[in-house]
């Protein structure tokens, strides 16, 4: 007997779940088709909810912040990689607006189950998770369930719920989460993670401990079925190629030797560019020093990601997900751990206690730079942390996490909060932005394009820039000088948008970023909505810019917007030696404001720019 199911057309259910911890109460909501067209799904959804709902002078862990959870039009349709999906909130590393992504199944689930997202307000009296089902969502207790890592977690919902991974996800936080660690991530799949912005830390500071999704009997209908499944086929085709086939071959481990020949190998700590060893932590040792198999998330014809087995050594019998290029660069490279069976682990208990491991890289190898030059004041004595000691970082991680004594509640708060506690030469030596976020797993002082967007961005991460990837199809001359201030600044600022549409579709960006114009194409097959790439890029700078008004409106000021001593500082050696930004700062953030539609000396979004964006009836 085959499947009854619920069709849906144009890639929406045109509905979502509200749902109220604090009264324990769940409302199903309409999404009217006229906001769907202006904001699309994903962070767009996310932004205009964020900034209609949360009050800008609300504190990221007060009742008054809420997680903005959405698919995008994409999401559990044939379309690869399809099972994405955008969390958005008040971020409590910036507090400023905050969004992160995360891959797997849930996307595709939760739309299989009647919901284009869910809104997750108020802060439950005990700890409680979600189960979402066929049009339904209920609110249960967490109490089995708190306190324990996410892949405990998820397994044992599964069990409990007589569900396995085919047909269910489960999303959810660790220890970090529950101790409010402000870099806390939400965990699910087995390791898939929307590990920036601490919105683990968020839904902790709510007790919610989980979110499972089961794989309901809504099924998508494009408008336009044929031409869709033409155009599935050739994304399918070139994301299969993309990067040269690197990311099936080698997953995105297969980056860290290219990284560290362009000087963009974070090491200890962005004191040196030099390293030896390198080889032993690159893609092609991993596959051929364990054993693996494909991992891969809905409808995606990569499959970049694998399980591996250690076999011998201090780890012998564990399967964990190989480790990720950013897991590599931050907790390897930069820590001096330059052993690929401890780098398999790290990354393994870093995901399973719930915390992004990039930020935790950071904070660590900012405290053991610290601790050797004698920095850390009164907690000098506390501390016994030095380059590659694999035991001392498994040990601090699990002193993060559950915010253990005063060391532990200090690294918790993020390195910008802790260099800054600490004072002195210490917060010299922190690597992060003026507003508290940190770079992801590069050292962006060889990646002018990612260092500027960090600092500027208003989604707490790179927010209009891949690496030296750029869509011909907008219309933008190539980079030709990589460290050309007022070229890499004019550059990013006119292409900030497509990035952010990307990010509303509810898709993986390794399918999409070879193919831009068929991925628009697509989502106008799906919808009946005809647009171009242009005005696709359009509503990603209506996104843009609508967080970045709520960002001014919350008390971000220019100076915010700047890389501290040692993000900004010069190289010393290696392939990018004496390319230093900071002497152009000022004009590289004037270049890009202007270029934004930004008032140069406050970075506001001028009037004009709210108008031809079509924000000026809802920023009134």
């Amino acid at each position: 007997m085959s499947e009854r199911t619920n069709s849906i057309t144009n890639g929406y259910c045109f509905q979502f779940a509200r749902v109220n911890l604090t009264e324990r109460k769940v409302s199903v909501e309409p999404l009217d088709p006229n906001l769907l067209a202006d904001w699309v799904g994903g962070v767009g959804l996310g932004a205009y909810f964020l900034f209609k709902e949360v009050p800008t002078g609300s504190a990221p862990f007060s009742e008054d912040n809420k997680v903005f959870l959405f698919t995008g039009p994409l999401s559990g349709t044939r379309f690869p990689g399809s099972g994405t999906f955008c969390c958005v909130t008040k971020s409590p590393m910036t507090g400023f607006s905050g969004a992160s992504q995360a891959n797997g199944f849930f996307a595709a689930y939760l739309k299989m189950a009647g919901f284009d997202g869910l809104i997750i307000e108020g802060v439950s009296s005990d700890p409680v998770y979600l189960v979402v089902a066929d049009g339904t969502v209920e609110i249960r207790s967490a109490a089995p369930y708190w306190g324990k890592g996410t892949f405990e977690t998820e397994s044992a919902i599964l069990e409990d719920h007589q569900l396995t991974t085919t047909g269910a996800s489960v999303y959810s936080i660790g220890p970090a989460g529950e101790n409010l660690v402000r870099f806390a991530a939400l965990v699910g799949d087995k390791g898939h993670v929307a590990g920036h912005n601490g919105i683990g830390a968020v839904l902790g500071a709510k007790k919610l401990k989980a979110i499972l999704t089961v794989k309901g009997t809504t099924r998508v209908t494009p408008a336009d079925g044929e031409q869709f499944d033409e155009l599935v086929k050739s994304v399918r085709t070139k994301a299969r190629g993309y990067m040269k086939g690197m990311l099936s071959s080698h997953g995105t481990a297969g980056l860290v030797l290219p990284a560290y020949q362009l000087g963009e190998l974070p090491i200890r700590n962005l004191q040196t560019n030099t390293l030896e060893g390198v080889e032993n932590i690159d893609g092609t040792y991993f596959r051929e020093h364990f054993e693996h198999r494909p991992k891969t998330c809905y409808m995606c014809p990569i499959a970049h990601n694998a399980w591996v087995k250690i076999k011998e050594g201090p780890y012998a019998g564990l399967e964990a997900e190989e480790p990720e290029y950013e897991n590599i660069s931050t907790m390897g490279s930069n820590l001096g751990i330059m052993r690929a069976d401890a780098l398999i682990y790290l990354s393994y208990l870093a995901d399973d206690l719930g915390m992004n491991i990039t930020e935790a890289g950071w904070v660590l190898s900012w405290l053991m730079e610290c601790k050797e030059r004698n920095l850390l004041g009164p907690y000098q004595d506390e501390v016994r942390l030095t380059w590659g000691d694999v035991n001392g970082v498994e040990e601090m991680l699990v002193t993060i996490a559950h915010r253990k004594g005063e060391i532990g509640t200090l690294l918790a708060e993020g390195v910008m909060r802790a260099s800054r506690a600490v004072g002195k030469d210490a917060a010299l030596a922190a690597v992060c932005t003026e507003k508290g976020g940190s770079p992801r797993g590069h050292d962006h002082r060889a990646r002018w394009t990612e260092l500027i967007d960090t600092c500027v961005s208003s989604t707490g991460t790179i927010e209009a820039t891949f690496g030296r990837r750029f869509p011909a199809a907008l219309g933008e001359q190539p980079i030709d000088d990589f460290f050309n201030h007022e070229t890499v600044s004019r550059t990013i600022a006119r292409i900030n948008g497509w990035r952010q549409f990307e990010d509303a579709l509810g898709t993986c960006r390794f399918c999409t970023g070879d193919a831009p114009e068929e991925t628009v194409k697509a989502v106008s097959a799906l919808t009946g909505r005809e647009m171009d790439i242009h005005a696709a890029a359009h509503i990603g700078r209506r996104i843009v810019n609508l967080l970045r008004v709520y960002n001014c409106r919350s008390g971000l000021t220019k100076e915010m917007e700047r890389p501290s001593h040692r993000y900004g500082s010069t190289p010393t050696d290696g392939p990018v030696k004496d390319r230093g930004i900071m002497p152009h700062w000022e004009e590289t953030r004037r270049i890009y404001y202007e270029n934004m539609g930004w008032d140069p000396e406050t970075g506001i979004p001028t009037a004009e720019t709210i108008r031809s964006m079509g924000l000026d009836t809802l920023v009134q």
